[in-house]
């Protein structure tokens, strides 16, 4: 349990002082960070509804220059989860459970109708590997792509976008891919270079300083579309498209 209240506890800070940084507010980012670095080996996630927690996190290290530190936050996430998710694992919960569902289902409080079996399905690996490509981590994701791809990789974009603002929705488009076991280095560079920001609605576009507390609490609507604007906000790494 506390590993798993570090890291919501953490997320947030994290997060609050990014916002304030970017802003121009006063924040102690040396303190911020030494908290970071004390408290990050009880760091525990369960879910992929953490995944915009880590994404604070690491979005801070790369702003507050430990871009090495961040890396091996991405890194980590992609290789725990594509093994757990990985034949014959159980798989991992995906964003649309939060922490306090999982421990229910650990407990045996969850009734048997809500239990589910998540198999090789992920929503976050990557939109990970993606923001390691922008920082060129080339052998990085050569380590890490080969159980990636035993995996079917979703995406979820409401439609309209107005639906990213309802926790349920059973309207809009869910793709569902399993990519290929070679891929190419140069076109795959080339494409997380920019974003499609059509797939962010408008509000979080004239007030991107919403977009991280957002999907904090709205952690399944953490897709790629969003990860990636967040990642062009926070360290202009990728740009609209």
């Amino acid at each position: 349990m506390y590993g798993i209240r570090t890291t919501q506890v953490l997320g947030w800070v994290a997060a609050w002082a990014l916002m304030r940084r970017i802003e121009g507010g006063d924040v102690d980012t040396a303190r911020i960070y030494s908290l970071i670095r004390r408290e990050s080996t009880a760091l525990q996630w369960i879910t992929e509804a953490d995944w915009p927690l880590r994404l604070s996190i690491v979005l801070f290290l790369d702003r507050y220059g430990r871009s090495q530190e961040a890396e091996h936050f991405l890194m980590t996430w992609v290789s725990s989860i594509s093994k757990l998710a990985s034949p014959p694992g159980e798989g991992v919960p995906s964003p649309y459970w939060p922490a306090e569902k999982v421990l229910r289902s650990r407990y045996g409080l969850l009734p048997p109708a809500e239990r589910e079996h998540f198999g090789r399905y992920v929503f976050t690996v990557h939109q990970a590997l993606d923001m390691l490509v922008r920082r060129l981590r080339r052998q990085a994701v050569r380590w890490l792509w080969p159980d990636a791809t035993h995996l079917i990789h979703c995406d979820f974009v409401p439609a309209p976008l107005a639906e990213y603002f309802t926790w349920n929705t059973e309207s809009g488009v869910l793709g569902q891919t399993m990519p290929q076991r070679t891929a190419s280095w140069s076109s795959w560079r080339e494409r997380v270079a920019q974003f499609d920001q059509s797939q962010v609605p408008e509000v979080l576009r004239r007030h991107p300083e919403w977009t991280l507390p957002f999907v904090l609490t709205y952690p399944h609507r953490a897709n790629r579309a969003l990860t990636d604007f967040l990642e062009g906000y926070a360290t202009r790494r990728v740009d609209p498209a």
